[in-house]
């Protein structure tokens, strides 16, 4: 069978050699990064009153953000501790979207203030 068979276990499949390699993890990266700064685009949206524009920017690209955080948590030294930092600051962007939906503009900036206290943490946690 053919290593992508659904009928093989897989085994054999290229992608195999590079799973959680020095490639993948610049992937995550890469990511994370533009990731990072769709969402810095937030506290403009807010003082031009376009919180319609959050939710999204939030589903358009950062999505992908979730699962770069939980591929750079597990390749870090310290997992556990970063992938606990990768929820919390999840729970800071569901919090974000919501708040836009709900058109509180002071809820979004605040949620986005402590977005990046847990973003930092994060960060400081990988390798």
């Amino acid at each position: 069978y053919s290593p992508y068979s659904p009928y093989g276990d897989g085994a054999a499949a290229a992608y195999n050699t590079r799973k959680g390699g020095k490639e993948e993890i610049q992937f995550w990266q890469k990511q994370f990064s533009e990731c990072k700064n769709r969402v810095a685009k937030i506290p403009g949206f807010v003082s031009k009153k376009t919180r319609s524009d959050i939710p999204s920017t939030m589903t358009t690209y950062a999505y992908n953000m979730r699962e770069a955080m939980l591929r750079l948590a597990k390749a870090s030294t310290n997992s556990a501790d970063a992938t606990e930092a990768a929820k919390a600051y999840f729970t800071d962007l569901n919090d974000i979207a919501e708040y836009a939906v709900k058109k509180n503009g002071d809820n979004v900036m605040n949620a986005y203030q402590r977005s990046l206290n847990d973003l930092s943490v994060f960060e400081a946690l990988l390798d």
